[in-house]
Protein backbone atom coordinates (compact mmCIF):
# COMPACT_ATOMS: atom_id res chain seq x y z
CA UNK A 1 0.00 0.00 0.00
CA UNK A 2 2.63 2.44 0.53
CA UNK A 3 4.35 1.96 -2.57
CA UNK A 4 1.05 2.60 -4.37
CA UNK A 5 0.78 5.84 -2.15
CA UNK A 6 4.09 6.56 -3.13
CA UNK A 7 3.33 6.51 -7.10
CA UNK A 8 0.08 8.25 -6.87
CA UNK A 9 1.62 10.79 -5.06
CA UNK A 10 4.34 11.03 -7.22
CA UNK A 11 2.02 11.24 -10.61
CA UNK A 12 -0.08 13.41 -8.72
CA UNK A 13 2.84 15.75 -7.94
CA UNK A 14 3.11 16.02 -11.79
CA UNK A 15 -0.48 18.10 -12.39
CA UNK A 16 1.28 21.03 -10.98
CA UNK A 17 4.48 21.44 -12.58
CA UNK A 18 5.67 25.11 -12.97
CA UNK A 19 6.67 26.85 -16.63
CA UNK A 20 9.82 26.11 -17.62
CA UNK A 21 11.93 28.78 -18.66
CA UNK A 22 14.31 28.00 -21.58
CA UNK A 23 17.79 28.91 -21.34
CA UNK A 24 19.77 30.24 -24.58
CA UNK A 25 21.34 26.92 -26.20
CA UNK A 26 24.25 25.09 -25.60
CA UNK A 27 25.08 26.92 -21.84
CA UNK A 28 27.81 25.86 -20.49
CA UNK A 29 28.90 26.78 -16.73
CA UNK A 30 31.39 25.76 -14.12
CA UNK A 31 31.53 25.89 -10.55
CA UNK A 32 33.83 26.43 -8.31
CA UNK A 33 33.36 23.42 -6.44
CA UNK A 34 36.50 21.74 -6.74
CA UNK A 35 35.38 18.37 -4.90
CA UNK A 36 36.49 15.10 -6.78
CA UNK A 37 33.82 12.48 -8.13
CA UNK A 38 36.94 9.90 -6.91
CA UNK A 39 35.69 8.52 -3.78
CA UNK A 40 32.03 8.12 -4.63
CA UNK A 41 32.76 6.44 -8.21
CA UNK A 42 35.23 4.42 -5.89
CA UNK A 43 32.25 3.38 -3.90
CA UNK A 44 30.12 3.25 -6.21
CA UNK A 45 32.55 -0.03 -7.43
CA UNK A 46 32.64 -1.71 -4.31
CA UNK A 47 28.84 -1.41 -3.68
CA UNK A 48 28.88 -3.06 -7.49
CA UNK A 49 30.65 -6.12 -6.17
CA UNK A 50 28.57 -6.71 -2.86
CA UNK A 51 25.75 -6.34 -4.72
CA UNK A 52 26.55 -8.59 -7.33
CA UNK A 53 27.68 -11.45 -5.33
CA UNK A 54 24.77 -11.01 -2.91
CA UNK A 55 22.51 -11.75 -6.15
CA UNK A 56 24.50 -14.51 -7.61
CA UNK A 57 24.96 -16.20 -4.33
CA UNK A 58 21.09 -15.74 -3.85
CA UNK A 59 20.87 -17.64 -6.88
CA UNK A 60 23.37 -20.10 -6.89
CA UNK A 61 21.84 -21.20 -3.31
CA UNK A 62 18.42 -20.90 -3.62
CA UNK A 63 16.39 -23.48 -1.20
CA UNK A 64 15.92 -26.06 -2.61
CA UNK A 65 17.75 -25.61 -5.61
CA UNK A 66 15.71 -26.97 -8.83
CA UNK A 67 18.20 -29.72 -10.37
CA UNK A 68 16.49 -28.45 -13.96
CA UNK A 69 19.02 -25.52 -13.30
CA UNK A 70 22.13 -27.28 -12.91
CA UNK A 71 24.66 -26.24 -15.32
CA UNK A 72 22.59 -24.01 -17.26
CA UNK A 73 24.39 -20.51 -18.39
CA UNK A 74 21.96 -18.43 -16.28
CA UNK A 75 20.16 -19.60 -12.75
CA UNK A 76 17.56 -16.52 -11.64
CA UNK A 77 16.18 -16.49 -8.27
CA UNK A 78 13.12 -17.95 -8.74
CA UNK A 79 10.28 -16.17 -7.07
CA UNK A 80 7.46 -18.38 -5.21
CA UNK A 81 4.50 -18.07 -2.72
CA UNK A 82 4.51 -15.71 -0.91
CA UNK A 83 6.64 -13.24 -3.29
CA UNK A 84 9.85 -14.25 -2.25
CA UNK A 85 12.23 -16.75 -3.17
CA UNK A 86 13.88 -19.10 -0.83
CA UNK A 87 17.05 -17.77 0.03
CA UNK A 88 18.62 -17.07 3.11
CA UNK A 89 17.62 -13.12 4.90
CA UNK A 90 20.94 -12.30 5.27
CA UNK A 91 20.80 -12.04 1.43
CA UNK A 92 17.61 -9.57 1.74
CA UNK A 93 19.57 -7.97 4.57
CA UNK A 94 22.85 -7.31 2.30
CA UNK A 95 21.27 -6.19 -0.84
CA UNK A 96 19.12 -3.90 1.22
CA UNK A 97 21.97 -2.13 3.39
CA UNK A 98 24.25 -2.12 -0.60
CA UNK A 99 20.86 -0.64 -2.17
CA UNK A 100 20.96 2.32 0.63
CA UNK A 101 24.78 2.94 0.21
CA UNK A 102 24.41 3.03 -3.49
CA UNK A 103 21.95 5.60 -2.55
CA UNK A 104 23.92 8.15 -0.73
CA UNK A 105 27.03 7.15 -3.07
CA UNK A 106 24.78 8.55 -5.67
CA UNK A 107 23.89 11.66 -3.69
CA UNK A 108 27.31 12.93 -3.27
CA UNK A 109 28.29 11.61 -6.85
CA UNK A 110 25.54 14.22 -7.93
CA UNK A 111 26.46 17.14 -5.61
CA UNK A 112 29.91 16.57 -6.63
CA UNK A 113 29.51 17.53 -10.36
CA UNK A 114 27.00 19.84 -10.09
CA UNK A 115 27.39 22.84 -12.39
CA UNK A 116 30.69 21.83 -13.58
CA UNK A 117 32.31 20.20 -15.98
CA UNK A 118 33.95 16.85 -15.42
CA UNK A 119 37.87 16.66 -15.52
CA UNK A 120 39.56 14.27 -18.26
CA UNK A 121 40.95 11.80 -15.12
CA UNK A 122 37.55 11.52 -13.83
CA UNK A 123 36.02 11.01 -17.30
CA UNK A 124 38.92 7.78 -17.43
CA UNK A 125 37.51 6.85 -14.17
CA UNK A 126 34.10 6.68 -14.31
CA UNK A 127 34.33 4.79 -17.66
CA UNK A 128 36.80 2.26 -16.07
CA UNK A 129 33.46 1.70 -13.69
CA UNK A 130 31.13 1.55 -16.52
CA UNK A 131 33.10 -0.75 -18.37
CA UNK A 132 33.70 -3.32 -15.45
CA UNK A 133 30.32 -3.22 -14.00
CA UNK A 134 28.92 -3.94 -18.11
CA UNK A 135 31.88 -6.61 -18.40
CA UNK A 136 30.86 -8.35 -15.56
CA UNK A 137 27.30 -8.30 -16.13
CA UNK A 138 27.67 -9.28 -20.29
CA UNK A 139 28.33 -12.65 -18.18
CA UNK A 140 26.85 -13.29 -14.77
CA UNK A 141 25.06 -16.22 -13.93
CA UNK A 142 23.43 -15.80 -11.46
CA UNK A 143 20.30 -13.30 -11.74
CA UNK A 144 17.29 -11.33 -9.65
CA UNK A 145 15.16 -12.27 -12.82
CA UNK A 146 14.28 -14.91 -15.32
CA UNK A 147 12.88 -12.33 -18.26
CA UNK A 148 15.76 -13.17 -20.22
CA UNK A 149 14.43 -17.08 -20.74
CA UNK A 150 11.46 -15.26 -22.16
CA UNK A 151 13.36 -13.02 -24.83
CA UNK A 152 15.27 -15.87 -25.40
CA UNK A 153 12.19 -17.94 -26.50
CA UNK A 154 10.81 -14.40 -28.19
CA UNK A 155 13.65 -14.18 -30.24
CA UNK A 156 13.48 -17.71 -31.85
CA UNK A 157 9.67 -17.17 -32.20
CA UNK A 158 9.64 -13.72 -34.17
CA UNK A 159 5.63 -12.70 -34.66
CA UNK A 160 4.83 -16.41 -33.16
CA UNK A 161 5.48 -15.33 -29.79
CA UNK A 162 2.22 -13.48 -29.36
CA UNK A 163 0.24 -17.06 -29.84
CA UNK A 164 2.43 -18.82 -26.77
CA UNK A 165 4.46 -21.82 -28.02
CA UNK A 166 4.81 -25.14 -27.13
CA UNK A 167 7.87 -25.28 -29.70
CA UNK A 168 10.61 -25.98 -27.36
CA UNK A 169 9.40 -29.34 -25.83
CA UNK A 170 12.88 -31.12 -27.16
CA UNK A 171 16.87 -29.51 -28.18
CA UNK A 172 18.12 -26.70 -26.29
CA UNK A 173 15.43 -24.19 -26.06
CA UNK A 174 12.91 -26.22 -23.31
CA UNK A 175 14.54 -25.33 -20.61
CA UNK A 176 12.63 -21.98 -21.38
CA UNK A 177 9.19 -24.05 -20.48
CA UNK A 178 10.38 -24.12 -16.74
CA UNK A 179 9.89 -20.90 -16.15
CA UNK A 180 7.27 -19.61 -18.25
CA UNK A 181 5.17 -22.49 -19.11
CA UNK A 182 3.81 -25.08 -22.00
CA UNK A 183 2.42 -23.35 -23.67
CA UNK A 184 4.52 -20.19 -23.13
CA UNK A 185 2.86 -16.93 -22.12
CA UNK A 186 2.02 -14.61 -24.80
CA UNK A 187 4.30 -12.00 -25.93
CA UNK A 188 3.31 -8.85 -25.14
CA UNK A 189 5.68 -6.69 -26.27
CA UNK A 190 5.67 -4.60 -29.40
CA UNK A 191 6.26 -5.89 -32.76
CA UNK A 192 9.87 -3.11 -33.51
CA UNK A 193 11.33 -5.01 -30.51
CA UNK A 194 10.41 -8.86 -31.62
CA UNK A 195 11.28 -8.44 -35.29
CA UNK A 196 14.78 -6.56 -33.97
CA UNK A 197 15.51 -9.46 -32.01
CA UNK A 198 14.40 -11.93 -33.60
CA UNK A 199 16.43 -10.60 -36.99
CA UNK A 200 19.53 -10.32 -34.84
CA UNK A 201 19.32 -13.04 -32.67
CA UNK A 202 16.76 -15.77 -33.70
CA UNK A 203 19.41 -17.99 -35.49
CA UNK A 204 21.64 -18.27 -32.60
CA UNK A 205 21.15 -21.89 -31.99
CA UNK A 206 22.08 -21.79 -28.06
CA UNK A 207 20.25 -20.41 -25.24
CA UNK A 208 23.58 -19.20 -23.70
CA UNK A 209 24.61 -17.40 -26.82
CA UNK A 210 21.39 -15.74 -27.26
CA UNK A 211 21.49 -14.84 -23.66
CA UNK A 212 25.18 -12.77 -23.96
CA UNK A 213 23.82 -11.54 -27.45
CA UNK A 214 20.78 -10.00 -25.44
CA UNK A 215 22.59 -8.58 -22.98
CA UNK A 216 24.42 -7.17 -25.08
CA UNK A 217 21.95 -5.57 -26.84
CA UNK A 218 20.68 -3.73 -23.82
CA UNK A 219 24.24 -2.80 -23.07
CA UNK A 220 24.24 -1.19 -26.52
CA UNK A 221 20.71 0.79 -25.92
CA UNK A 222 21.88 1.59 -22.46
CA UNK A 223 24.88 3.30 -24.18
CA UNK A 224 22.78 4.70 -26.80
CA UNK A 225 20.51 5.99 -23.85
CA UNK A 226 23.25 8.03 -22.27
CA UNK A 227 24.98 9.37 -25.99
CA UNK A 228 21.54 10.48 -26.71
CA UNK A 229 21.40 12.41 -22.84
CA UNK A 230 24.82 13.70 -23.39
CA UNK A 231 23.63 15.34 -27.01
CA UNK A 232 21.01 16.70 -25.00
CA UNK A 233 22.89 18.12 -22.63
CA UNK A 234 21.73 17.59 -19.48
CA UNK A 235 25.13 18.11 -18.27
CA UNK A 236 26.99 15.30 -14.94
CA UNK A 237 24.84 15.66 -12.37
CA UNK A 238 21.84 13.82 -14.61
CA UNK A 239 24.19 11.63 -16.68
CA UNK A 240 26.63 10.12 -14.09
CA UNK A 241 24.29 9.07 -11.28
CA UNK A 242 22.20 7.53 -14.30
CA UNK A 243 25.49 5.67 -16.00
CA UNK A 244 27.22 4.48 -12.58
CA UNK A 245 24.09 3.52 -10.55
CA UNK A 246 24.54 -0.41 -9.91
CA UNK A 247 21.01 -1.31 -9.30
CA UNK A 248 20.33 0.24 -12.93
CA UNK A 249 23.53 -1.98 -14.95
CA UNK A 250 22.17 -5.13 -12.68
CA UNK A 251 18.73 -4.70 -13.95
CA UNK A 252 19.39 -3.42 -17.72
CA UNK A 253 22.40 -5.64 -18.40
CA UNK A 254 22.55 -8.39 -15.93
CA UNK A 255 18.94 -9.27 -15.71
CA UNK A 256 18.66 -8.15 -19.39
CA UNK A 257 15.28 -5.77 -19.15
CA UNK A 258 14.29 -4.57 -22.52
CA UNK A 259 13.28 -0.94 -21.44
CA UNK A 260 16.05 0.93 -22.43
CA UNK A 261 15.25 -0.24 -25.89
CA UNK A 262 12.24 2.36 -25.90
CA UNK A 263 13.97 4.76 -24.09
CA UNK A 264 17.13 4.66 -26.06
CA UNK A 265 14.38 5.75 -28.96
CA UNK A 266 12.75 8.11 -27.25
CA UNK A 267 15.62 10.27 -26.23
CA UNK A 268 17.06 10.23 -29.68
CA UNK A 269 13.74 11.59 -30.84
CA UNK A 270 13.88 14.27 -28.54
CA UNK A 271 17.37 15.08 -29.84
CA UNK A 272 16.26 14.84 -33.67
CA UNK A 273 13.88 17.22 -32.76
CA UNK A 274 15.59 19.67 -30.82
CA UNK A 275 17.92 20.08 -34.02
CA UNK A 276 14.66 20.47 -36.08
CA UNK A 277 14.62 16.99 -38.24
CA UNK A 278 10.78 16.70 -37.23
CA UNK A 279 10.35 13.60 -39.72
CA UNK A 280 13.25 11.31 -37.97
CA UNK A 281 12.19 12.22 -34.59
CA UNK A 282 8.54 11.57 -35.36
CA UNK A 283 9.73 7.67 -36.86
CA UNK A 284 11.52 6.80 -34.11
CA UNK A 285 9.10 8.09 -31.59
CA UNK A 286 6.30 5.99 -33.17
CA UNK A 287 8.81 3.34 -33.27
CA UNK A 288 9.66 3.52 -29.70
CA UNK A 289 6.02 3.53 -29.09
CA UNK A 290 5.84 0.24 -31.00
CA UNK A 291 8.42 -1.41 -28.97
CA UNK A 292 6.34 -1.39 -25.89
CA UNK A 293 2.79 0.13 -25.08
CA UNK A 294 3.54 2.07 -22.65
CA UNK A 295 6.10 4.49 -24.25
CA UNK A 296 2.93 5.21 -26.86
CA UNK A 297 1.92 8.36 -24.64
CA UNK A 298 5.81 8.77 -23.59
CA UNK A 299 6.02 9.51 -27.36
CA UNK A 300 3.80 12.72 -27.50
CA UNK A 301 6.76 14.09 -25.37
CA UNK A 302 8.93 14.43 -28.01
CA UNK A 303 8.45 17.72 -29.71
CA UNK A 304 7.51 19.21 -26.04
CA UNK A 305 10.80 21.98 -26.71
CA UNK A 306 8.67 23.64 -29.23
CA UNK A 307 7.31 26.89 -28.87
CA UNK A 308 4.10 26.68 -30.49
CA UNK A 309 1.22 24.30 -29.62
CA UNK A 310 0.11 23.08 -32.08
CA UNK A 311 3.41 21.70 -33.80
CA UNK A 312 3.76 20.07 -30.29
CA UNK A 313 0.59 18.55 -30.04
CA UNK A 314 0.24 17.78 -33.88
CA UNK A 315 3.71 16.28 -33.89
CA UNK A 316 2.93 14.35 -30.79
CA UNK A 317 -0.40 12.94 -31.94
CA UNK A 318 1.55 11.87 -35.24
CA UNK A 319 4.03 10.00 -32.91
CA UNK A 320 1.24 8.36 -30.91
CA UNK A 321 -0.54 7.52 -33.99
CA UNK A 322 2.59 6.41 -35.76
CA UNK A 323 3.26 3.97 -33.13
CA UNK A 324 -0.30 2.64 -33.02
CA UNK A 325 -0.39 1.85 -36.71
CA UNK A 326 3.20 0.17 -36.61
CA UNK A 327 1.85 -2.00 -33.74
CA UNK A 328 -1.13 -2.67 -35.85
CA UNK A 329 0.82 -3.25 -39.29
CA UNK A 330 3.51 -5.64 -37.90
CA UNK A 331 1.52 -6.92 -34.85
CA UNK A 332 -2.14 -7.17 -35.68
CA UNK A 333 -4.74 -8.75 -34.02
CA UNK A 334 -2.34 -11.47 -32.29
CA UNK A 335 -0.44 -8.54 -30.85
CA UNK A 336 -4.01 -7.06 -29.22
CA UNK A 337 -4.78 -10.67 -28.05
CA UNK A 338 -1.52 -11.08 -26.55
CA UNK A 339 -2.11 -7.31 -24.43
CA UNK A 340 -5.15 -8.69 -23.31
CA UNK A 341 -4.05 -12.15 -21.85
CA UNK A 342 -1.05 -10.56 -19.87
CA UNK A 343 -3.23 -8.17 -18.35
CA UNK A 344 -5.32 -10.58 -17.10
CA UNK A 345 -2.31 -12.83 -16.10
CA UNK A 346 -0.98 -9.21 -13.77
CA UNK A 347 -4.39 -7.64 -12.89
CA UNK A 348 -3.83 -3.96 -11.00
CA UNK A 349 -6.76 -5.42 -8.88
CA UNK A 350 -4.54 -8.07 -7.41
CA UNK A 351 -2.35 -5.07 -5.44
CA UNK A 352 -3.25 -3.68 -1.79
CA UNK A 353 -5.84 -1.60 -2.31
CA UNK A 354 -7.03 -2.97 -5.44
CA UNK A 355 -7.65 -0.99 -8.61
CA UNK A 356 -8.23 2.54 -7.13
CA UNK A 357 -4.69 3.52 -6.55
CA UNK A 358 -2.98 2.51 -9.67
CA UNK A 359 -5.67 4.09 -11.91
CA UNK A 360 -5.45 7.37 -9.98
CA UNK A 361 -1.76 7.54 -10.87
CA UNK A 362 -2.40 6.39 -14.73
CA UNK A 363 -4.50 8.55 -14.88
CA UNK A 364 -2.81 11.27 -13.65
CA UNK A 365 0.69 10.26 -15.62
CA UNK A 366 -1.30 10.88 -18.42
CA UNK A 367 -2.71 14.20 -17.92
CA UNK A 368 0.47 14.87 -16.75
CA UNK A 369 1.65 13.78 -20.46
CA UNK A 370 -1.00 16.22 -21.49
CA UNK A 371 -0.33 19.64 -19.40
CA UNK A 372 3.69 19.07 -20.43
CA UNK A 373 3.11 19.10 -24.23
CA UNK A 374 0.28 21.47 -24.43
CA UNK A 375 1.47 24.47 -21.94
CA UNK A 376 4.97 22.70 -21.16
CA UNK A 377 4.93 22.60 -17.31
CA UNK A 378 6.38 19.92 -15.73
CA UNK A 379 7.31 18.56 -11.98
CA UNK A 380 10.13 16.36 -11.78
CA UNK A 381 8.36 14.42 -9.38
CA UNK A 382 6.45 12.76 -11.48
CA UNK A 383 9.24 11.10 -12.66
CA UNK A 384 8.23 8.32 -10.30
CA UNK A 385 4.77 7.95 -11.18
CA UNK A 386 5.53 6.61 -14.65
CA UNK A 387 6.20 3.11 -13.29
CA UNK A 388 2.37 4.20 -13.00
CA UNK A 389 1.68 3.20 -17.15
CA UNK A 390 2.74 -0.84 -16.72
CA UNK A 391 -0.46 -3.50 -15.12
CA UNK A 392 1.57 -3.83 -12.19
CA UNK A 393 4.39 -2.20 -10.35
CA UNK A 394 7.90 -3.63 -11.55
CA UNK A 395 11.06 -1.96 -10.44
CA UNK A 396 12.48 -2.40 -14.21
CA UNK A 397 9.46 0.28 -14.73
CA UNK A 398 10.81 3.08 -12.93
CA UNK A 399 13.33 3.91 -15.77
CA UNK A 400 10.11 4.61 -17.67
CA UNK A 401 10.48 8.21 -15.64
CA UNK A 402 13.58 9.00 -17.69
CA UNK A 403 12.72 10.91 -20.72
CA UNK A 404 10.24 13.60 -18.96
CA UNK A 405 12.67 13.81 -16.32
CA UNK A 406 15.16 14.89 -18.79
CA UNK A 407 13.18 17.67 -19.46
CA UNK A 408 14.33 19.47 -16.61
CA UNK A 409 17.39 17.58 -15.72
CA UNK A 410 19.01 20.21 -13.35
CA UNK A 411 16.29 19.50 -10.66
CA UNK A 412 15.48 15.21 -11.45
CA UNK A 413 18.84 14.14 -9.28
CA UNK A 414 16.34 12.71 -7.06
CA UNK A 415 14.63 10.53 -8.96
CA UNK A 416 17.69 9.24 -10.57
CA UNK A 417 19.33 8.91 -6.98
CA UNK A 418 16.39 7.19 -5.15
CA UNK A 419 16.56 4.10 -7.86
CA UNK A 420 18.41 1.81 -6.24
CA UNK A 421 17.16 2.10 -2.78
CA UNK A 422 13.10 1.83 -4.62
CA UNK A 423 14.74 -1.12 -6.99
CA UNK A 424 15.09 -3.05 -3.47
CA UNK A 425 11.59 -1.67 -2.39
CA UNK A 426 9.38 -2.35 -5.56
CA UNK A 427 10.93 -6.09 -5.40
CA UNK A 428 9.49 -9.17 -5.14
CA UNK A 429 12.39 -11.30 -5.13
CA UNK A 430 13.67 -10.39 -1.85
CA UNK A 431 12.19 -11.46 1.92
CA UNK A 432 11.04 -8.26 3.87
CA UNK A 433 13.74 -7.54 6.67
CA UNK A 434 13.28 -5.79 9.61
CA UNK A 435 14.40 -2.25 7.54
CA UNK A 436 12.18 -2.73 5.08
CA UNK A 437 9.24 -1.74 6.88
CA UNK A 438 9.78 1.85 7.77
CA UNK A 439 12.03 2.18 4.58
CA UNK A 440 8.57 1.61 2.55
CA UNK A 441 6.52 3.20 5.04
CA UNK A 442 8.41 7.03 4.35
CA UNK A 443 7.99 6.76 0.54
CA UNK A 444 4.75 8.70 0.34
CA UNK A 445 6.18 11.22 3.06
CA UNK A 446 9.30 11.20 0.46
CA UNK A 447 7.65 12.21 -2.66
CA UNK A 448 5.49 14.88 -0.76
CA UNK A 449 8.46 16.46 1.00
CA UNK A 450 10.91 16.99 -2.38
CA UNK A 451 7.68 18.01 -4.14
CA UNK A 452 7.01 21.08 -1.60
CA UNK A 453 10.49 21.80 -1.47
CA UNK A 454 10.52 22.21 -5.67
CA UNK A 455 7.25 24.47 -4.98
CA UNK A 456 8.83 26.05 -2.64
CA UNK A 457 11.59 27.02 -5.08
CA UNK A 458 14.53 25.74 -2.82
CA UNK A 459 15.34 23.51 -5.78
CA UNK A 460 15.82 25.93 -8.91
CA UNK A 461 13.69 24.62 -11.60
CA UNK A 462 14.89 25.75 -15.80
CA UNK A 463 15.14 23.76 -18.89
Amino acid sequence: MSQLLFFAAAAVSGLFGRVRLPLPPRVRSWSDDRRSIVPYVCGLGIAFIVHAAAISYAALTQIPFPTWLLNRPLVPILDTAPLFAHTSSRVSVAIEIVSIVETVLLIGLAFATRRRLLRPAEKLIASALFAAMALYSLFARGTASADLYAYVADARLGIACYAGASSFASGPFHIVEYFWGHPMIPCAYGPVWIWFVHVFLGWVPTPQGSIIGLRLLSLVTFLAALKALARLEVGAMFLLPLALDPALILQYVADGHNDFFGIALLLWARCFAVSGNALLASLLAACAGASKVPFLPISMLTFVDRKNIRVRVGYGMAALLGGLLISLAFGGPAYLKALGTTAAIYPTSSLPGGIFLPRVALTAILVTIGIALSLRRVAWPAAWGFASLGSLFFPWYLAWGIPYAAIDPDVAWPFLVSLPILVFSMSTTYSATMLSYPLVAILPVAVILLYYFCTRGLVRIRA
